[in-house]
């Protein structure tokens, strides 16, 4: 299957698309607040009946996927968000090893765990990683201004042509 953008998101507008995806936003909603107990293999049960699905280890694929809302203390690690539209957030998830590359996720918040993960080519604009964990993540020509990154670890992350105009770094660990 392919990995370009028009492809990932029209596998959304199927009729099979549109069911998951009207699951996945009934089964977020009722996990934004902290203590669910929830995991995400129910969620992930579906999301492998999509085409190309198979293309990511443990069927963590929400490539192309537009999300709106926002869970709490969810395990993500590893998911591939590819070419995402973002208005979430990830409030104390686990988000290490994801990939958001060239995902839109202006204005998102997210919190805890992103150790390894990638943001290349990302809009990030006005997102907030307030003390979060962002070890060895990769923001190569990623858009972040106004994004805030006070009191992060961001030691041995990457940001290479990155645009970082009226970005918050105030106590980050670089």
């Amino acid at each position: 299957m392919g990995n370009d953008m028009k492809t990932l998101r029209a596998r959304w507008d199927s009729d099979t698309g549109r069911a998951i995806l009207q699951q996945i936003h009934e089964f977020f909603f009722g996990l934004q607040y902290p203590g669910h107990g929830k995991s995400l293999e129910s969620i992930l049960a579906e999301i492998r009946k999509l085409p190309g699905s198979s293309d990511v280890p443990g069927g963590k694929d929400f490539r192309g996927i537009h999300l709106s809302g926002g869970v709490h203390e969810l395990d993500f690690s590893g998911a591939d968000f590819s070419h995402a539209v973002l208005a979430f957030n990830f409030v104390n998830c686990d988000l290490s090893k994801c990939v958001f590359d060239h995902a839109d996720a202006r204005g998102s918040v997210m919190l805890r765990d992103l150790r390894g993960a990638s943001f290349s080519g990302a809009k990030l604009k006005g997102c907030f990683f307030q003390e979060a964990d962002l070890r060895d993540c990769r923001f190569d020509r990623a858009s972040l201004g106004h994004a805030n990154f006070q009191g992060a670890d961001l030691r041995g992350s990457r940001f290479t042509k990155a645009q970082c105009q009226k970005t918050k770094f105030l106590a980050a660990d670089m």
